[in-house]
């Protein structure tokens, strides 16, 4: 009976090992893809559709990681990937340090789905329709997300579906969220008509009906029109009085408001756009007379007030070089890939370091020392350097002696009142939905037959 039951199994069994020995040579060698590899499959998928594939061929890894590099791994909001292909994107993305649960491809072609699906295990991957982008994440529990990287080709797509797709992003990202996109155009996607395009699509019936204002980098040199700084001392009246309209369609209409400029001590300017809606917007939390606000992110803001108004203020680099010395210098080599959690030891052994002698630039090579004899862990150095230059910031730009109050996403904002803890200053919190506060202040402020839509 058992020598029966063995010799059935054995073909059985004979089958399985096989199967599972080919099933690893086929993972192995989609890991282990080469150029080559991904043209010849990328081009046999653009013979068989190429109304879908607006490409012959993959993006380079170049260009792959050009992109990946524009996602903020600060943020912990999902990032969706549109049109993931042959996956080289998605490998640039994950090789930033972006954990791979926060990262979801997009994917319309079947093939290629497949393929990602078996590339990367135990990466979340969607067959769909990037029109209908809102819908294929609901079941994910999807519904905000801080980056759409796009290799979609939307310049060569009808007008109508690139409104869709565009307005599906947009419906997605927050404040701070972040859509990339590449494309071989001499223009802007979002150009003849894009930003009117996806604004209707946004505010649907509402958008004769009530005023539209809006600030940031809207009113940029790359945004739907450039709108002049003012100067500081600067406040809501001057603000408003600069705002400018774009018009479009049937007689509509749409204001942008200015940015703000200043000019330091040695007659440097400095600028910003879309803080100062944030700061009027919380003008109601900040005591009259004397006050400092600080605004981090990719380039924090450090804001003197005086009597409600903007007198100055000064940038800080200080997120971007974080991710340029992460993902590009010598130190991000040390760093555990998917490191990006914070450390509260380290970070606080970076701000130490910050208020000791030898200088910036000094303390940056220390990071890479304290690694290399394993003072500090390599998952814990990002916070490590994160400690080292908001610490630094902190020291040139904070106040002895004022409160400073925070504006900004809730992470980077603790971070940073961590900080001023640590250096014996006093911070509070204000509301990060201001800017829709100020929003509505600028509003107030238009002629009355825009104010009343």
């Amino acid at each position: 009976m058992d020598n029966a039951g063995s010799t059935k199994a054995g073909p059985a069994l004979g089958r399985l090992l096989r199967r599972r020995a080919t099933m690893k040579r086929r993972r192995e060698r989609l890991l282990a893809m080469n150029t080559e590899d991904e043209i010849a499959i990328f081009f046999a998928r653009w013979l068989k559709a190429p109304q879908r594939i607006g490409a012959v061929a993959p993006s380079s890894r170049f260009l792959a990681r050009a992109m990946a590099t524009q996602v903020d791994l600060r943020q912990t909001e999902p990032v969706i990937e549109l049109g993931g292909g042959t996956g080289s994107v998605t490998k640039a993305l994950l090789a930033t340090g972006l954990p791979i649960d926060r990262l979801v491809v997009v994917e319309r072609d079947v093939r290629l789905y497949k393929m990602l699906r078996r590339r990367f295990p135990g990466l979340r991957v969607v067959r769909g329709d990037a029109r209908h982008l809102v819908e294929l994440l609901r079941p994910l529990g999807i519904d905000a997300v801080s980056a759409v990287v796009s290799s979609l080709p939307l310049v060569a797509m009808p007008k109508a579906m690139r409104r869709q797709i565009i307005s599906q992003c947009f419906a997605l990202l927050g404040v701070g969220g972040r859509f990339i996109q590449y494309t071989y155009s001499l223009t802007s996607p979002l150009a003849g008509g894009g930003f009117a395009s996806i604004l209707e699509a946004q505010l649907g019936d509402w958008i004769d009906d009530v005023p539209i204002v809006m600030s940031g980098m809207i009113g940029s040199r790359q945004g739907w029109r450039e709108v002049a700084y003012v100067e500081c001392p600067t406040g809501v009246a001057e603000i408003a009085r600069g705002m400018q309209p774009v018009r479009w369609g049937r007689g509509r209409r749409a204001w942008i408001a200015p940015g703000v400029g200043y000019r330091d001590a040695a007659g440097v300017p400095d600028v910003m756009r879309g803080e100062e809606t944030q700061i009027i917007g919380a003008l109601a939390e900040i005591p009259s007379g004397e006050a400092t606000i600080c605004l981090p992110g990719t380039h924090s803001k450090w804001v003197r007030m005086r009597d409600g108004r903007i007198a100055a203020f000064a940038t800080a680099m200080t997120g971007e070089v974080f991710a340029v010395l992460r993902r590009h210098s010598i130190l991000g080599r040390l760093m555990t890939e998917g490191s990006d959690g914070h450390d509260h030891a380290a970070f606080a052994g970076g701000l130490r370091r910050a208020g000791e002698a030898g200088g910036l630039l000094h303390h940056l090579f220390g990071a890479r020392t304290r690694g290399l004899f394993g003072e500090v862990a390599e998952s814990a150095l990002p916070s490590y350097l994160s400690g080292i230059l908001i610490g630094h910031e902190i020291a040139a730009l904070a106040p002895d002696e004022q409160v400073v109050h925070l504006i900004g996403a809730a992470a980077l904002v603790g971070l940073y009142r961590e900080a001023l803890a640590a250096s014996g200053r006093d911070s509070r919190i204000l509301d990060s939905d201001c800017v829709t506060r100020g929003l509505f202040l600028l509003a107030s402020h238009l002629p009355s037959d825009d104010a009343d839509g």
